[in-house]
Formats: structure tokens, C-alpha cells, sequence
């Protein structure tokens, strides 16, 4: 028995007397299972106790509950109950968390209880790439030799010197999480030497690219919907990477296919506004022509007017076909549009002046 449990019952004196549910007459064993079934899940709930040492506790008190069975035959003695009520007393100061050890005069957090915190790093770091599946697989195999490190220093009690050791161990361990973790991003940098960017952090500054693509019409709905299922192909294989974790030669891979697809998207963009210029952007050029017509007298004021406004006309079905992206069509029936009212302004103008 540690000297923190023996003190514990030592300053309890006769426990038994301070428990006024067990002091009024004898109570047997059973009675007592679900007040003190209840103490070990007020211990579970605290985080005083772990879930295995609850466990243990109640296989512990259904023990004395064979032991008082034991002594009945000749009717439980004094002495018998005595060593019942003691018994007890051990598993309820255990369920308070009171034979709980201290380290620098805090309450000391077993290496069970800390397996959920290491559970989570590592899995987070498999998740990220930044630990592969053996790595896991050893790093778990070596706190579980922590675990059973601390299983056989508790057989006759944790000493001081102990807890020193355990707390040692799983601070190395931890520091390896951290060290390995680290090591297989840095193996995972670019070739510029920076830091590794995954395929799905990119994305949103890809979709805007994309989206003003479409908006300004220097990409096709059809270019678009093309650009981003080839960037979902990237996203699916760099998940396949992961499995393992991500290797040198896998990140260059996924570099330059994001690479390539990025050049795609300027080459796209740039043929595409080559190709094609929007309404609003000739509006200056319509209208000088415009406005030199009613100043050299070949178009009238009112025909002036009415061509800007068939302009504007034009220029607001251009932005009601942009809300969802140019198509071809769309593009090629503007510019069918834009050249009919050319025409029309050399058509009146050279028609004015044929009237001089």
C-alpha cells in the first residue's frame, strides 16, 4: 500500500464512524453496491478516475461482495465486519481520487489518462501528412510501454522517484510527435524550400480566379466547369498520397499538376479575351463616332440619342448573360448586335449626307 493511501486511512481513523449510512447497524455488502457504484462514476465524470481503474474498482468492491458470502456461514463476527467495513472504506477513499499520488505538490495525471490528448495528436498528424501510418503505429507502441511501465510501478505503490521517470518517458515521447512531425513537413517542402501548401488550401484563390474569369467573360461556363473538375482529379489523388503519407516525389507531382492547371487558366483566359472584347469596353469608341456624327451635322441630336440608347440596351444584355458566364453563343449574338448598330450609325450618316 503507497503512504498516501495509508495516510489517507490513517487520518480517516475508523472511517466507518464518519459514514453515518454504514455506522447505524451492520449493512451488507450489496446494499452498499450502488452508492458506491455511483462514487466511481462521480470519480469517472471528475476525471479523478480513468475509465480502467473504474473498472477495476468495481470488479474490487463485487469481490467483497464473494468475501462477505464467505464469512456468513458462521454469522459475520466483529472482526469480520470490521474487515468488511475496511475493505470498503479502501474503495470508496480510491473512488474520491484521495490515494491519487502528487508530484511537486500537484495531484499527478497517470499515463492512462493521457492517452486520449496523444491519441488525438497523432491521429491529426497522419491526417495532415505530417506523420505516416508506421510512424503512428510506433509512437502508439511505445506509449503503451509507458502504460505498462506505470501498470508495474503501481503493484506496490508510486513513488516519487517513479512518477519522475514516467513523466520523463512520455515527455520524450511527446518531443518525438513533434520532432517527427516537423521533420516530415520539412521533408515535404516544395522545391523552393517552403513549406508544402495542400492541394485543398488552394482552392478558394483557384475558384476566385475562376469565378472573375467567368464574370468578365475570359473564360466559358463550359471552360470553368472543365477547369474545376480537373482541379477535383488533383484534390482526389493528393488524398490517395495521404494515405501513407505524402513523399517527396508526391509533392512535386502535385506541385506541377497545379502548376500546369494554373497556366491553363491564364492561357484559357488570355486566348480568350484575345478572341473576344466586351460591350462596354468599344463604348468609347461608338461613342466618338457618335458624338463626330451630330458635330459634323451627318446624324441628327435625336439619332444620336436613339443609337446610345440601343447602345445601353446592348450593354445591359451583356450583363444579364454575364451573371451565370458568357457562352459562345451569348458572346457571338452580342457581337452580332454590336455590328448591326454600327451599321447603323454608317448607314444614317452616309445616308444624311447623301440628302446635303
Amino acid at each position: 500500500m503507497n503512504r498516501t493511501l495509508l495516510s489517507a486511512l490513517l487520518a480517516a481513523g475508523a472511517l466507518t464512524a464518519a459514514a453515518p449510512a454504514f455506522a447505524q447497524g451492520w449493512q451488507d455488502i450489496q446494499t452498499r453496491q450502488a452508492a458506491t457504484f455511483q462514487r466511481i462514476d462521480d470519480g469517472v465524470r471528475r476525471g479523478v478516475l480513468t475509465a480502467s481503474e473504474a473498472f477495476a474498482l468495481r470488479n474490487e468492491f463485487i469481490s467483497l461482495i464473494g468475501l462477505e458470502n464467505q464469512y456468513r456461514p458462521g454469522g459475520l463476527s466483529p472482526a469480520e465486519q470490521a474487515d468488511l467495513n475496511r475493505r470498503v472504506d479502501l474503495v470508496l477513499i480510491k473512488a474520491r481520487g484521495d490515494d491519487r499520488p502528487t508530484y511537486n505538490g500537484r495531484p499527478w495525471q497517470t499515463i492512462d489518462s493521457r492517452q486520449a490528448m496523444l491519441d488525438q495528436r497523432i491521429d491529426l498528424g497522419v491526417r495532415s501528412g505530417a506523420l505516416t501510418r508506421d510512424e503512428a503505429a510506433r509512437l502508439r507502441a511505445e506509449f503503451r510501454g509507458i502504460a505498462a511501465t506505470e501498470a508495474g510501478y503501481r503493484v506496490d505503490g508510486l513513488s516519487t522517484v517513479e512518477i519522475a521517470d514516467l513523466d520523463r518517458r512520455f515527455d520524450t515521447l511527446s518531443a518525438k510527435i513533434r520532432v517527427e512531425a516537423n521533420d516530415r513537413q520539412t521533408a515535404n517542402n516544395g522545391p523552393n524550400g517552403r513549406p508544402f501548401e495542400s492541394i485543398n488550401a488552394r482552392q478558394a484563390m483557384l475558384d476566385q480566379r475562376i469565378d472573375t474569369g467567368v464574370r468578365v467573360g475570359s473564360l466559358t461556363r463550359q471552360e470553368a466547369a472543365s477547369l474545376r473538375r480537373e482541379f477535383r482529379d488533383i484534390a482526389g489523388l493528393e488524398a490517395r498520397y495521404r494515405v501513407d503519407g505524402l513523399s517527396q516525389i508526391e509533392v512535386a507531382d502535385l506541385d506541377r499538376r497545379f502548376d500546369v492547371l494554373n497556366a491553363k487558366i491564364r492561357v484559357q483566359a488570355g486566348d480568350r479575351q484575345q478572341r473576344w472584347e466586351g460591350i462596354n469596353e468599344r463604348q468609347a469608341r461608338l461613342d466618338a463616332r457618335i458624338d463626330g456624327g451630330v458635330r459634323n451635322g451627318t446624324l441628327t441630336r435625336q439619332e444620336g440619342r436613339r443609337l446610345q440608347r440601343e447602345f445601353r440596351d446592348l450593354a445591359a444584355l451583356e450583363a444579364r448573360y454575364r451573371v451565370d458566364g458568357l457562352s459562345r453563343s451569348e458572346q457571338g449574338d452580342l457581337d452580332r448586335r454590336f455590328d448591326l448598330l454600327s451599321a447603323q450609325i454608317r448607314f444614317q450618316a452616309a445616308d444624311n449626307q447623301g440628302r446635303r
